[in-house]
C-alpha cells in the first residue's frame, strides 16, 4: 500500500509485508484482520501466511461501491505472537467525474438575457483530481465533445459577440489518471437585438379628412417574442426633429386622441421585445389630412365655333394633396342638365359636340 496513491486500474487491494528476521524468534508473520476507516476489526479473514486479495469495494468488508479514498486497517502477529497495527489508504478512481457547468451571466437555462458575451464556470470534484476539459460551443442541444475537441485547463470559458438565438456548452472533463467523463451540456438564450416592425395602415402618402386617423403595424421577434410594447412618432418633418405625436402603446395599434390640423404628416414605430430590447424605427410614412376642397377653372371658350369638335382645357390647384384626377361635366345651355363626361388627370381634352 502507498497512502494516498491514486489507482485507476481495478478494485482489488493487494496487501504484501515483509519481515525483519533477526534468528531469535520463530519466522514469519501473518495477517490478522482488516478494516475499512476505522479499527472495528472485523472477520474478513483468518491468521493467513500467503498473499491474498480483497474487493475495497464489496459491502461484505465493510466497503463502498464508490470512488474515494480507501482505508485498510492490518494487524499483524509474528511468530512470538507479538501483534503490530498498520494502516494505509489509496485512492480509488476508476472513472472521471461528469463536469457540472454554470453561468452567472446566464444562471437560468429557461430565460433569455440581453447579454451576447456569456461566461461559463466548469466544475468537475473528482477524487483524483481534475486536470481539464474538452468543450464544444455550438446549436445543437446533444452535441458529445470528444478528445479531439476544444481542451482547456481553465474552469472558466468566455465567449464574445454570441447571435441571437438559443446556444449550448458542452463539456467532458479529464482527471489526472486520463479518464474521460460522461458529457454534460448546458443552455444559453441570447437576444440582444429588437423586433423587426413593419408598417401595415395606412399606406404611404394616404389622405383623409379625418383629424383623428388609426394607424396599425406588426412586428416579429424569433428569440423572446414581441407582446405589443411599440412607440409611436409623427411629425410634420421627415427629421421628426418636434414629433407632434411621441408616445408609448401596449398593443400594435393607436389612434390619435386629438384633433390634427390639415398637413403633410409623417409617421414611423419602433417596438420591444418581451426582455425590453428595442428595435429600430421603420422607414417613415406620409400622410395628408386635408379638409379643404381643390379650386379648379375651366379655360374660357369662345362664344361660336365653325366646327363640331374643338379643345376644351381646364387646371386646378391643391395646396396639400394635390390633384389626383378631374371629374368633366357639360350641359347645353344654362338651364340645362349635366351630364358627366369625362374622369382624367389631363388638363384637356377635344369635345365633340352637335350644330
Amino acid at each position: 500500500l502507498t497512502n494516498q496513491y491514486a489507482e485507476g486500474g481495478g478494485d482489488k487491494l493487494w496487501v504484501r509485508m515483509t519481515t525483519n528476521y533477526d534468528g531469535k524468534r520463530a519466522w514469519g508473520f501473518d495477517i490478522d484482520q482488516l478494516q475499512y476507516y476505522d479499527c472495528l476489526w472485523s472477520n474478513w479473514m483468518a491468521w493467513a501466511n500467503a498473499i491474498s486479495s480483497w474487493d475495497l469495494t464489496s459491502p461484505s468488508y465493510g466497503g463502498t461501491p464508490t470512488d474515494g479514498v480507501k482505508t485498510v486497517y492490518i494487524q499483524v502477529k509474528d511468530g512470538s505472537n507479538n501483534l503490530g497495527l498498520a494502516k494505509d489508504s489509496i485512492i480509488l478512481d476508476t472513472g472521471a467525474t461528469t463536469p457540472t457547468i454554470t453561468s452567472a451571466t446566464h444562471p437560468d437555462q429557461n430565460l433569455w438575457y440581453a447579454n451576447n458575451n456569456p461566461v461559463i464556470s466548469l466544475s468537475a470534484n473528482d477524487v483524483s483530481g481534475t486536470v481539464g476539459y474538452y468543450y464544444v460551443l455550438d446549436q445543437s442541444p446533444s452535441t458529445v465533445p470528444t478528445t479531439s475537441s476544444t481542451y482547456t485547463t481553465s474552469s472558466v470559458l468566455n465567449f464574445w459577440s454570441l447571435a441571437d438565438g438559443t446556444w449550448y456548452i458542452h463539456a467532458i472533463s479529464k482527471d489526472s489518471l486520463g479518464h474521460i467523463s460522461a458529457p454534460s451540456h448546458y443552455r444559453m438564450k441570447i437576444d440582444v437585438n429588437g423586433p423587426a416592425t413593419t408598417l401595415t395602415n395606412p399606406v404611404n402618402a394616404w389622405a383623409t379628412t379625418s383629424r383623428r386617423p388609426t394607424f396599425t403595424w406588426s412586428a416579429t421577434d424569433a428569440c423572446s417574442g414581441f407582446t405589443g410594447s411599440s412607440h409611436v412618432q409623427i411629425a410634420t418633418t421627415a427629421t421628426f426633429t418636434s414629433p407632434v405625436i411621441d408616445v408609448d402603446t401596449a398593443t400594435a395599434t393607436y389612434t390619435i386622441a386629438s384633433d390634427l390640423v390639415d398637413n403633410l404628416y409623417y409617421w414611423r414605430v419602433k417596438t420591444r421585445d418581451a426582455i425590453g430590447n428595442w428595435g429600430t424605427y421603420t422607414t417613415a410614412r406620409q400622410f395628408y389630412i386635408d379638409n379643404v376642397p381643390p379650386s379648379s377653372s375651366v379655360t374660357a371658350l369662345p362664344t361660336t365655333v365653325d366646327t363640331v369638335s374643338f379643345t376644351v382645357a381646364w387646371a386646378g390647384t391643391d395646396d396639400l394633396c394635390g390633384i389626383s384626377r378631374y371629374d368633366i361635366a357639360y350641359k347645353e345651355d344654362a338651364n340645362g342638365t349635366w351630364t358627366n363626361w369625362l374622369q382624367a388627370t389631363s388638363t384637356s381634352a377635344t369635345f365633340t359636340g352637335r350644330d
